[in-house]
């Protein structure tokens, strides 16, 4: 299934979707769509992912595309993988000692990323029962990982809260289908 939510939040809080099943061929068809959209793909087979969204060659896969009304929009594909990332750890504090109460956020080290409304370049975690967090299916790339005692829900969406917490972070840099251990 492919959808097509808006990337205009500020003007439309309830974000419309577009959608569409995948005919037999590999082929999808939406109408009516109008504004800035990006599309994501839902209902995956097990272990496929997307990987990116091209429009007549050009990655258009975070800033979306802009449809008019009347207007028909040809040459879009979508790129999936089987190559999921994966990070996992643990915490520990000052003393060595393991956490269990904490949170791990990851984000782009590419700043210009961080404000996308649609965002697949920022993610959070809480630990498990044996407080390890894991992380799946971020993009290929360099990141930030933090953990901290608390924050509260969606502020490291913040582009602020973010550049503050890239000072006291440590990178990692993620390729595709590559499963990491970082412990912080």
């Amino acid at each position: 299934r492919v959808t097509a939510p808006s990337l205009d939040v500020d003007s439309n809080p309830m974000p419309t979707f577009g959608a569409s099943n995948v005919k037999d061929t590999g082929t999808f068809e939406m109408d009516g769509l109008i504004g800035a959209r990006v599309l994501r793909v839902a209902n995956l087979p097990k272990g496929w992912f997307l990987k990116r969204v091209t429009l007549n060659g050009e990655d258009v896969t975070d800033r979306g595309v802009e449809f008019k009304p009347g207007t028909d929009v040809n040459g879009i594909d979508i790129e999936l993988t089987n190559k999921s990332t994966s990070i996992n750890g643990s915490v520990t504090d000052e003393r060595g000692q393991p956490l269990k109460d904490y949170t791990v956020v990851m984000f782009a080290e590419d700043a210009q990323k961080w404000p996308l409304p649609v965002n697949r370049w920022i993610s959070s975690a809480r630990p498990d029962q044996e407080g390890r967090f894991k992380f799946s299916n971020l993009p290929p790339g360099a990141y930030y990982a933090i953990a901290v005692d608390y924050v509260a829900q969606g502020e490291w969406n913040d582009p602020e809260w973010l550049a503050r917490a890239a000072k006291r972070a440590t990178r990692i840099s993620l390729d595709e289908g590559a499963t990491k251990t970082l412990d912080l």
